[in-house]
């Protein structure tokens, strides 16, 4: 007789739920006005796969190039090919799609009339094609913030146990950040599976003595770098952590047993900061011509955006002084009544960053520490490069947060039973 497993079946049944949720709100969420930019990125994916045409102007002289790299662009291409939609070019100009796309005057408020009556309408006849794009780009989101879900769940099943895993499922998904962007066309949902990945991959690499094994996994580290930087450039924060832990894991294990495996956590993390850049380079065509100088324009370009946008919402902006990011992070992080949700994650990450020092200082590494220290690297990056108070920016953060919440609440949990058996006793 085939034994039932229990926590199998709560498991997919939760999936089930979460998935179908998801799905139901492709056609229902209300469309976002970044959506439409995203879309028009898909251009980008027939030049560069199928024409080839890698000095189109879009790649060297449009808002395109500089303003996010490419992977955005390139994914949600791929998800519209895969909805049947054979030449994205040819469709976005039949729609006359540009006329579709934000503007903002200096007081932050959109003056697209278009795009207004597209919002409020998405189901009328005349756009009916544009919101076909939209619903089926969305499929494309829905599909990797469901994968974001699984990786959080074994995360967390990994570092805490089942039960609590599922509580941060469920954490996740009630998530107000969650339920406003979970199926929207943005950059977000990929970052967000890149920032849940590197630290799987990590907890992988640190458990691997053979050459073969530890540089499989090294590439795939490197992919994911590569990803998380071409879907935004604060992806970078990717690298910086794998430099950081890197050299600590180097410095403070005990490698006694394989001093060959010492030699390569000295030498791979070279390698993937070299070959996530060369692959970076390879799909973004207008670094090939002059990297430095494309590079130089790239970063320019966005810090002019950072400011121009600061400029039409001077309401938004944190660069003004430093309390204000932590009262932003305050804001969009904690949502419960009294903000009492501070508590647990206060406690948690306390605990946990205790907990990751002892094990450090006495050469032990784990999946736990591991994660804090990814955590702890995020948040103050993060901290530093956050510049306006836009609700999904702090969406990557969001896994960290259940994570320490948690943490606190096993301690609290673990604290009150000990206390109850010392009374029984």
């Amino acid at each position: 007789m085939v034994k039932v497993n229990n926590k199998l079946i709560v498991l997919i049944c939760l999936f089930f739920i979460i998935s179908f949720y998801f799905l139901s709100k492709i056609e229902k969420q209300k469309v976002n006005e970044d959506e439409l930019l995203f879309i028009d990125k898909t251009r980008l994916f027939d030049l560069f796969f199928l024409n080839r045409e890698f000095n189109h102007p879009l790649f060297l002289e449009s808002f395109h190039h500089l303003d996010h790299p490419y992977f955005i662009g390139y994914y949600y291409g791929f998800i519209l090919h895969l909805g049947q939609v054979k030449d994205i070019n040819l469709i976005l100009n039949q729609t006359n799609f540009d006329s579709f796309l934000p503007y903002w005057n200096s007081h932050g408020q959109q003056t697209n009339s278009l795009l207004t009556k597209f919002i409020n309408y998405p189901q009328s006849e005349e756009f009916k094609t544009i919101s076909k794009l939209v619903y089926k780009a969305r499929v494309g989101s829905w599909f990797i913030i469901l994968i974001c879900f699984f990786l959080l769940f074994l995360i967390l099943k990994k570092t805490i146990g089942f039960y609590y895993s599922l509580l941060g499922i469920f954490l996740f998904f009630i998530n107000p950040i969650t339920q406003n962007y979970a199926v929207c066309v943005l950059g977000d949902q990929l970052l967000l599976f890149t920032f849940l990945l590197a630290p799987m991959i990590t907890f992988y690499l640190i458990k691997q003595i053979s050459f073969k094994k530890l540089l499989i996994g090294f590439l795939f580290l490197s992919l994911t770098c590569t990803l998380a930087l071409g879907v935004k450039i604060n992806g970078a924060v990717t690298l910086i952590f794998f430099v950081l832990f890197s050299i600590i894991y180097s410095c403070l294990n005990n490698f006694s047993k394989n001093k060959k495996i010492k030699k390569m956590w000295f030498i791979f993390p070279v390698l993937v900061i070299i070959l996530t850049l060369l692959i970076f380079i390879v799909f973004h065509p207008f670094l090939w011509k002059n990297l430095i100088s494309g590079l130089k324009s790239f970063l320019a370009y966005r810090l002019n955006i950072v400011k121009v946008q600061s400029n039409i919402w001077p309401d938004e902006v944190l660069t003004a002084n430093w309390f204000l990011k932590f009262n932003a992070m305050g804001q969009n992080l904690f949502y419960l009544p009294l903000k009492i949700d501070i508590l647990p994650f206060l406690l948690g990450a306390f605990i946990s960053i205790k907990l990751m020092i002892k094990d450090w200082v006495r050469h032990k590494f784990n999946s736990n520490s591991i994660y804090t220290f990814w955590n702890l690297v995020l948040f103050i990056s993060f901290y530093f490069y956050i510049a306006l108070n836009w609700q999904r920016y702090f969406w990557v953060l969001v896994p960290g947060l259940i994570f320490f919440q948690l943490q606190g609440l096993f301690f609290l949990i673990l604290t009150i039973k000990t206390s109850f058996s010392k009374i029984k006793a």
